[in-house]
């Protein structure tokens, strides 16, 4: 009881690790299943990818920040490459169609898309 009461005394919240808020394993899978239906709404594949910056909208962390899944995706993806995410975890994750490899092709080709678009606007108001 006294180191209970020292701890609390120096600040420890006791509560931290049960907080309803944090960003827990079944709360982001719940928020992927989520994205991964509105991603196929419409009969659309899912291309097992989230937008590294993608957060769920209405759900906050315990600091009043909306819960940021591509970061969280990026978590699972380090674990995954660093083989230290456990391979329930694996299996859940790969089961709703994750791509396991960081999608930067797409991206890529994107940029080189939107350049080539650039340049062609820029010599049309140029002439």
């Amino acid at each position: 009881k006294y180191r209970e009461m020292e701890l609390t005394s120096l600040g420890l919240n006791w509560e931290a690790r049960s907080s309803p808020s944090r960003n827990t394993w079944e709360d982001m899978t719940e928020a992927l299943k989520l994205y991964v239906s509105e991603q196929t709404q419409e009969g659309q594949a899912w291309d097992g990818n989230v937008t590294w910056n993608f957060k769920c909208k209405g759900s906050t962390d315990e600091d009043g920040e909306e819960k940021n899944l591509g970061q969280w995706i990026s978590n699972q993806r380090k674990l995954y490459k660093s083989e230290k995410l456990q391979k329930y975890r694996e299996m859940e994750l790969t089961s709703l169609g994750l791509n396991w490899e960081a999608r930067s092709s797409p991206s890529r080709n994107t940029w080189e898309d939107m350049t080539e678009a650039l340049k062609l606007y820029v010599s049309e108001q140029t002439q």
